[in-house]
């Protein structure tokens, strides 16, 4: 496991473009801090990489799949045609700690859309305001797949150590910005293929707001 200090990473571009490479080209898997704490990271149009991080995290398909992107038509990548309402969030809100759960796009690789389909044909989007993530996912040029960095119902995700000793083999790089806090988590807006909003998990953008720029 290559291991980066938090700081080298983010002041550095070739550093940036070498882990974008390794998620990329090679179904690397990183593990990198966004905010509140620590994710896995793989090229979601890798069927290697998503299969390999499903194995890691012992991860069921039942868990809903979340996937970083930098912009709407990254996200149309994952979603296919993005509906108005959720052009509207992303316009809004983006980057910013709003996920947007849309349908999952057929079109992606195979093997992708078998894992991540269940249980509902669902997919979460976000556009990361957070720097570290923002950088990754920029430098990969691919929607990223991400999961907390702990085992299926465990928890550690920011604990340097618990990473350590659960991950280390599996691994490709690992960016250590030190034990994280807590923090609160993103607003998820569901948005089905009928274009009914709804607002399934609160957190720090109010729903007041988001129906604000729904009117």
């Amino acid at each position: 496991m290559q291991t980066l200090d938090l700081a080298a990473f983010t002041s550095d571009p070739g550093l940036q473009s070498e882990a974008g490479k390794l998620i990329r080209d090679n179904d690397g898997l990183v593990c990198f801090p966004c905010k509140n704490s620590y994710r896995f990271g793989v090229s979601l149009l890798s069927e290697a990489g998503v299969l390999g991080l499903m194995q890691t995290k012992r991860r069921s398909k039942k868990g809903p799949a979340l996937v970083m992107v930098t912009n709407p038509e990254m996200a149309a990548q994952v979603a296919g045609p993005i509906p108005v309402a959720a052009r509207k969030l992303m316009d809004k809100f983006w980057p910013g700690r709003v996920t947007l759960r849309l349908p999952l796009s057929k079109d992606l690789p195979r093997k992708v859309y078998k894992e991540l389909a269940k249980p509902d044909g669902m997919v979460g989007l976000r556009h990361p305001d957070n720097l570290v993530a923002a950088q990754l996912v920029a430098a990969a040029g691919v929607p990223v797949l991400v999961s907390s960095a702990n085992r299926a119902k465990k928890v550690g995700s920011t604990s340097v150590a618990s990473i350590r000793q659960q991950f280390t083999r599996a691994i490709d790089l690992f960016i250590d910005a030190g034990d994280l806090p807590a923090g609160p988590p993103s607003t998820v807006v569901e948005i089905g293929k009928d274009g009914e909003v709804k607002i399934t998990r609160p957190g720090e953008i109010s729903e007041e707001e988001i129906r604000k720029v729904l009117e």
